[in-house]
């Protein structure tokens, strides 16, 4: 069972969301990013939350549900923050 396809994606102030059947584009100050969900999965967006939803009860959409939530989760991160690689050192 996935606990990361439930969660929710909340939207910052600068970042704009359009989804248009399976595509879904995201906007922000670092730049846009787009891509197409696979039809097992299905997204919606309230009040400023994005909700990744299951079309069917397969284990492939379920393998799917989770997989495509962390990929928009990134999507959203990445053209609002932006990368950053921090290394530590030890020793």
């Amino acid at each position: 069972m996935s606990r990361i396809g439930k969660k929710f994606i909340n939207i910052p102030e600068k970042v704009k969301v359009e989804l248009n059947g399976q595509k879904i584009s995201v906007d922000g100050p670092k730049g846009n990013l787009s891509r197409i969900l696979p039809s097992l999965v299905c997204c919606t967006m309230e009040d400023n939350k994005l909700i990744i939803e299951k079309t069917q009860d397969t284990k492939l959409s379920q393998a799917l549900y989770g997989l495509s939530r962390t990929l928009v989760n990134n999507m959203v991160t990445g053209v609002s923050q932006g990368f950053e690689k921090r290394l530590q050192i030890t020793g």
